[in-house]
């Protein structure tokens, strides 16, 4: 124990960085460590095996059945779980935590009672894993609201092995009470039953003559083996603890059972009263806000600035000898604060996503865009707790429709007074004076701005969203400042080069015209980007392998630059900050800054100036699950199983052991499902508004969101809609929409497919669909179906488990409606009266009904005023569209 106290000792003095003695006596007692342990274990092989040797002289045949039974059962257990690493390390430990089992109790009637009821929780892991491809969490057998639905979901894949995980637990029983029928006393077994000699290992020698003594002695008779306790404990905390975070240890404790299950019982008795919907809330703002620049900018202007597709690449780059952000490298080398490893963090909303993840600090989801699902909601994000603190807040975009991503709803849920946006002449306030890709040109947007900024009372919060840096890139000649180096003319990536150069001059052009203003000085800025603007391609990932020198992988792809700036120098924000973060620490950040005491409402992020480990979840481009950290990413593979992700150094590209990256994955998915769950529940409202207790709001079940608009893949091209396409899918997908509707068939092998309406011909096979639905992880795909509809969940999700969430299916009639799933059912097949349909709704609780136009101003035209979600199927123009 001497040893592993110094050598936790010597990692902490290494870390005020003195290295070489404590170096070179490290070294010294990790030798010893091994030597010990090499000693140990040839020690407990001895043990083992002469204990072994004894119990099969004594015991035979059922005594050897009973330890292969054992043995067999953990080989098994941990291949149907997937273990991969370190697979005999794993066995060998959970094997010996069972021997301390039995070896702990004389009365092995407690050790088989126990050994039961875990082989009943390894038989409940198998199965659970063979869907969700994790352990079951003790915590899930409580969770009354989700038991049904994993009830189905484990019905579906359980398979007759896995009954194998309690033969042996039974087998031990049936030789307990075989021996006390045969004159055993009470199953006590010290040398004289199988069971608890498979453990035990004692001579039976004289067992006649030892009777009588026992007899005499059972009152004195310790009732456990408190050596054994001893060490069972003692493996329990090196397993769980990993004081010197041993990554070996770390992948162990990750996948052996008892260590894991140890390790989940010990967080739920102690994490307090957080659950898995609000996880991730931590509110730790408290403790962050405690820095020197806590208030430093109280009382100024915050000019946010929000920029259209900037990455963090082209900051300090130069380009065939051009400088390609001149005006922001000035800022930067000014009194500014860079976060030099800042990733966007997006929903199905994109840019409104990146300005909600930077105002409230929350994710946006994935169903559809925020802004249109859930603008009816409360926040309290900047806009409110800095309107609070007397502050006039207003935002200011120039798309030609003010109404664009459902803003105008939107902004006043947000807390801003104030909305300038759109055209003048459709309803907005920007004079269209010079156009270029989808609106205003920035250079001309920002002086309009400034005009309107005259408007507010100080201290003002504006909130400026920039759009001339706009995939395609399409430029007007006088702004191409870059000279392209032949091999990028005409490319994306060369077109985005003169655009981000374009759109820094502009922002240069908006700082002289704030200074001419008066606006400047007493303004405090905060510039982003708000999402990549080169996704993955050949062609992209070749040409900037090329300018970057190194490949384009999603460290460079996902990040985009964040810089505070201050034009008083008093406020010292000259640094680069390193820590790993991403646009919900926004608003935490801006927050210190801005001395607001309290955030009181549901936030996920950090505030970036204290934090020193950062932790950005991703949810698109990467999949669900996929994080980064100051120096490590990782990928959740698409097939929606850990063990397939990657991991990798994002400083060196070297790859990382994926089994040290669970931890990560795991708050990962936390911090999404939180942000999901505050944005469906409403809960911001119900916790700071109406006062509810967070037990409460915690608890609430929340049910998918009713898509808005479903279209017809293909949708809006008529000539593709039909046609049921990888292509139709795409385009339906590139014009923006995210709930689409395809039909699909059984062929003779029970297997799904889809066939052009138009020809008649196969378009996809059930391998492609799962391909496209992997590849677009956010979109949903409603599913029409004949019949044997709940079968194609069952299929996609034991095939692809990420999947699964994102089908909806859509049946033809009241038999083929089971209510296992969420589903449409389609009354123009279904045959049903008034009536009998209202009945059937009401009885089945039937998740949503589709009809034809006709259908809903006729015979069901009062289902429109009930409680079902109604669709309506305009078949011709290829939507279906949500009426109530």
């Amino acid at each position: 124990m001497k040893i592993f106290v110094e050598l936790y000792i010597i990692e902490k003095i290494k870390k005020l960085g003195v290295y070489n003695y404590m170096d070179t006596r490290q070294k010294g007692l990790l030798s010893q460590i091994k030597h010990h342990a090499l000693a140990f274990l040839i020690s407990v092989r001895d043990y083992l095996k002469e204990s072994f040797n004894i119990y099969i002289r004594n015991y035979g045949v059922i005594g050897a059945a009973a330890v292969l039974l054992v043995i067999a059962k953990i080989i098994v257990f941990y291949v149907l779980m997937g273990t991969s690493s370190h697979f005999v390390s794993v066995c060998v430990i959970t094997l010996l935590f069972i021997y301390l089992l039995f070896k702990a109790f004389n009365n092995k009637w407690v050790p088989a009672t126990i050994f039961f009821v875990l082989s009943v929780l390894m038989f409940c892991d198998v199965t659970y894993s063979s869907f969700f491809n994790r352990y079951l969490s003790v915590g899930m057998i409580g969770a009354a609201e989700v038991v049904g639905d994993i009830g189905e979901s484990i019905k579906e894949v359980l398979r007759p092995i896995n009954f194998f995980m309690l033969v042996d637990a039974a087998f031990i029983i049936f030789m307990l009470a075989l021996k006390k029928k045969s004159g055993g006393r009470s199953g006590r077994i010290d040398s004289d039953n199988a069971a608890g000699a498979v453990l035990d290992g004692e001579d039976t020698e004289d067992k006649n003559a030892k009777k009588e003594a026992e007899k005499a002695h059972s009152k004195k008779k310790a009732k456990i083996n408190l050596k054994a306790i001893a060490f069972f404990v003692i493996m329990v905390l090196f397993t769980t603890t990993n004081i010197f975070n041993w990554s070996y240890i770390t992948s162990l404790s990750n996948q052996e059972f008892f260590s894991y299950h140890i390790k989940d019982i010990v967080s739920g008795a102690f994490a307090g009263e957080t659950s898995e919907n609000l996880a991730a809330w931590t509110d730790s703002y408290e403790q962050e806000k405690n820095g020197p620049l806590f208030g430093a900018a109280k009382d100024k202007n915050l000019i946010m600035i929000q920029v259209e597709s900037m990455q963090d690449f082209v900051i300090g780059r130069e380009y065939e000898g051009q400088e390609l952000t001149p005006n922001l490298n000035a800022l930067i080398e000014g009194n500014a604060t860079y976060f030099d490893n800042f990733y966007q963090q997006v929903g199905s909303g994109n840019t409104s996503d990146a300005e909600f993840a930077a105002n409230n600090s929350l994710y946006g989801t994935l169903v559809s865009y925020t802004y249109k699902l859930f603008n009816q909601n409360y926040f309290r994000g900047l806009p409110v707790l800095l309107g609070e603190m007397g502050y006039d807040t207003a935002v200011f975009h120039a798309h030609e429709d003010r109404s664009f991503w459902s803003r105008e709803s939107m902004y006043p849920s947000e807390g801003f007074n104030r909305y300038y946006g759109g055209l003048k002449g459709r309803g907005g306030d920007y004079e269209m004076t010079e156009w270029m890709g989808w609106g205003l040109t920035d250079s001309e947007f920002y002086p309009q701005t400034v005009e309107y900024m005259k408007e507010l009372a100080e201290p003002f919060y504006s909130f400026v969203i920039s759009i001339s840096n706009h995939h395609p890139y399409e430029m007007l000649d006088h702004y191409k400042f870059i000279e392209l180096a032949p091999e990028d003319e005409d490319t994306i990536v060369g077109k985005y080069l003169q655009s981000a150069a374009y759109t820094d001059y502009a922002l240069g052009v908006f700082f002289d015209e704030l200074k001419e203003a008066g606006l400047y000085d007493n303004s405090i800025f905060v510039i982003y980007g708000d999402h990549t603007g080169l996704a993955h391609s050949d062609e992209i990932d070749e040409s900037m392998e090329r300018i970057l020198g190194k490949p384009y992988d999603y460290e460079e792809m996902l990040k985009v630059p964040l810089i505070i700036y201050s034009p008083d120098e008093s406020i010292e924000l000259g640094d680069t900050i390193m820590t790993a973060g991403g646009e919900t620490d926004i608003m935490p950040t801006v927050a210190y800054l801005m001395g607001i005491e309290e955030l009181d409402t549901i936030y996920t992020g950090h505030n970036l100036y204290t934090v020193k480990e950062g932790f950005v979840a991703e949810q698109t481009y990467m999949t669900k699950g996929s994080f980064f950290t100051n120096d490590i990413a990782y990928e959740m593979s698409r097939d929606g199983v850990f063990e397939n992700g990657r991991a990798w150094n994002i400083h060196t590209g070297e790859a990382v052991d994926v089994s040290l990256c669970y931890d990560g994955y795991l708050r990962s998915v936390d911090i999404v499902n939180t942000s999901e769950y505050v944005l469906k529940s409403d809960a911001i409202r119900m916790i700071f508004k109406d006062g509810e207790s967070i037990g409460n709001v915690d608890s609430i079940n929340i049910s998918r969101i009713y898509a808005d608009e479903i279209v017809y893949a293909g949708y809006p091209d008529s000539e593709l809609v039909g046609t049921n396409s990888a292509e139709a899918l795409d385009y339906s997908v590139y014009a923006g929409n995210r709930s689409i509707r395809l039909d699909v068939y059984w062929n003779e092998d029970s297997q799904p497919y889809t066939i052009n309406q138009k020809t008649g011909e196969v378009e996809m096979e059930y391998d492609e669909i799962i391909e496209w639905m992997e590849s677009h992880a956010s979109v949903d795909l409603y599913m029409n179906m004949e019949k044997s509809a709940d079968f194609m969940i069952q299929f996609c999700g034991t095939l692809s488990p990420a999947t699964r969430e994102r089908i909806i299916l859509e049946v033809p009639n009241a038999e083929e409606y089971t209510g296992r799933y969420e589903a449409i059912l389609d009354l123009n097949s279904a045959g049903l009266s008034y009536e009998n349909a209202l009945e059937f709704i009401k009885s089945n609780k039937v998740w949503a009904v589709v009809m034809s136009k006709e259908d809903s101003e006729g015979r069901f035209a009062k289902l429109l005023g009930g409680d079902v979600t109604v669709y309506i199927n305009d078949k011709d123009a290829g939507i279906i569209t949500k009426v109530n």
